[in-house]
């Protein structure tokens, strides 16, 4: 437009002349892309125009340009579901609650920013948006849909016309039940959407496939939101079936993974993550579940089983609630550690426990891989701080941290105490944090001070394994020790009790039997302790710990 030769124009242009089409089409021309943050109203039909003109488009997310466009062609600006109370539309009240999309203003940002840093590829997405409606969003086929849909009701009542059906081009677009660029079929998809699978990735090349080839089986649909990859994660999803797209990071992973779930159609949500993969058996158990309980709205537990690092001998299994209905009011909170309960226990949603797992391979344990994620972790937690600064979810991450990441002992106490002064005992994440507490003040030298938490925390949880375990350990050093036997027996006796676990499983069996074993050799009963050594080294033979201590009470014993 002229606009664009006049040195010092105004940087917006309100028009509100009536433009004839050649007119209109010069303005998309003369743009780089077309934006609409709109709320979800209408049909949205600028962006599909500038697509015809091959422009790319900035869109809210979930709104009715869903239909005809994708992260293949757009970016789709994240939103949060706002609902209002009360609305009229004329003399008219709405029912049911109305709502509308508040597009995320930060995304947004970075949204514009990708078009104006990266004008190679908004071109690539212009050209892909374009060759998109030439393929049959345009009026002759809006013509001919109505033409079929009327010789359905009225069949002979409607002259034929000569036109060529709609044929889509394999661009980008991928869904299941379609064909691929590379010309590969995918799964049919099923006429009913029962079970959606719902992830986020970032660079996940190495261990997507096997993610998804393990739960395709059992799923309906699979969501993969790309949050910057650059390698070919996009590419191997696509070719596992799953539809790809892509979202501006925007430092938050209840962003990204909201984003999946408003992406999905499913009755009931699951959602993975890339490094995680179901064995058969739980895959099976999972689509049976689910199919079971259609009629309902439930959560259930899925236990994520950890193996072993190197040197190490037992998994760590951690809780999580990975299967919920598809609802509108039911999100995920916090930029870390997000977390879906808090929305489900508004909405009146019972969470369940069930027998499913998944196991969590190829965890990242490099020194490098640790440094960046305590470097992203501690920038995420200080944001929700800022916007959450007395919450005890985000103040007991942040005393996880500091505890294990920076060994940051007394700091760390500082904020699990927080935390604790600000939960109600029956919060999920209380007991851990009493465990957390004792870790952190037994490892800055503070030992009464540890046995007191320890003690306050296990007259609400009196038979939690890590406090159990804690517990054998702090009295021995204080020389309680039929105290400490007494708690360490009930440990290896006793089972776990229904709750979100994150504990290591090795507790209950060769760990708590060494620290068992250790207390007869600080007693001087060393024949009793050399005993129980061999007896764990003979069950756990990869338990290198139980090894040296039984090495080590030998030659303290034949030295005596």
């Amino acid at each position: 437009m002229d606009a664009q030769q006049i040195p010092n124009a105004p940087e917006i242009i309100y028009m509100e002349d009536d433009l004839s089409e050649d007119e209109l089409a010069s303005l998309y021309r003369a743009c780089t892309c077309t934006l609409l943050p709109y709320r979800g109203e209408g049909f949205a039909l600028p962006p599909l125009e500038g697509m015809a003109c091959g422009l790319p488009a900035i869109v809210t997310a979930g709104g009715s340009t869903d239909d005809y466009l994708d992260d293949s062609m757009a970016l789709r600006v994240p939103f949060r579901r706002r609902f209002e109370e009360g609305m009229y539309v004329g003399p008219h009240s709405s029912d049911p609650m109305p709502w509308m999309l508040e597009p995320d203003l930060p995304a947004l940002i970075d949204a514009l920013r990708w078009i104006h840093d990266k004008p190679e590829q908004v071109q690539e997405r212009g050209q892909l948006a374009q060759e998109h409606c030439a393929a049959g969003w345009n009026w002759e086929r809006s013509t001919m849909c109505v033409r079929e849909r009327l010789n359905a009701l009225f069949p002979q009542s409607v002259a034929p016309v000569n036109a060529t059906h709609w044929t889509t081009k394999p661009v980008k677009m991928t869904k299941r039940g379609t064909t691929t660029a590379a010309g590969k079929k995918t799964v049919k998809a099923p006429s009913k959407l029962n079970l959606s699978l719902c992830m986020i990735v970032r660079n996940e090349e190495a261990r997507i496939r096997e993610c998804l080839q393990s739960i395709a089986p059992y799923v309906d649909e699979m969501i993969v939101v790309d949050t910057g990859s650059t390698d070919q994660t996009r590419e191997i999803a696509s070719a596992c079936g799953a539809m790809v797209y892509e979202f501006p990071w925007c430092d938050d992973f209840s962003a990204a993974r909201n984003q999946s779930l408003a992406l999905a159609k499913g009755k009931y949500i699951f959602w993975m993550d890339a490094d995680d993969v179901i064995p058969e058996e739980c895959g099976v158990k999972l689509r049976s579940l689910v199919e079971q309980n259609l009629s309902l709205d439930m959560a259930f537990e899925v236990s994520v089983r950890i193996p072993p690092g190197a040197g190490e001998t037992g998994e760590t299994i951690v809780d999580h609630v990975k299967i919920f209905p598809n609802r509108p009011d039911v999100r995920f909170e916090f930029r870390m550690h997000e977390q879906v309960i808090p929305s489900l226990r508004r909405a009146n949603i019972e969470v369940l426990p069930s027998e499913i797992f998944v196991v969590h391979t190829n965890y990242d344990r490099s020194p490098e891989g640790q440094s960046r994620k305590r470097q992203r972790d501690f920038r995420q937690l200080e944001l929700d701080l800022k916007d959450r600064p007395n919450h005890p979810f985000i103040l007991f991450n942040l005393g996880m941290t500091h505890l294990y990441a920076t060994k940051e002992f007394v700091v760390a106490a500082q904020y699990l105490r927080r935390s604790i002064d600000s939960s109600h005992w029956k919060d999920s994440i209380v007991r851990k944090a009493y465990a957390l507490l004792t870790t952190a003040l037994m490892s800055d030298g503070q030992i009464a001070e540890a046995v007191a938490v320890n003690e306050r925390g296990r007259t609400f949880y009196a038979d939690d394994g890590e406090l159990l375990f804690l517990t054998g350990q702090l009295y021995q050093q204080v020389g309680r020790f039929d105290e400490a036997r007494q708690c360490l027996n009930k440990l290896v006796e006793s089972k776990e009790d229904g709750y979100f676990r994150s504990v290591d499983t090795g507790l209950r069996t060769y760990r708590g039997r060494l620290e068992l074993a250790l207390l007869e050799r600080n007693i001087g009963d060393y024949k009793r302790c050399i005993e129980s050594l061999e007896q764990i080294v003979s069950e756990f033979p990869d338990f290198a710990a139980a090894r040296i201590e039984l090495d080590i009470t030998r030659q303290t014993m034949n030295s005596r």
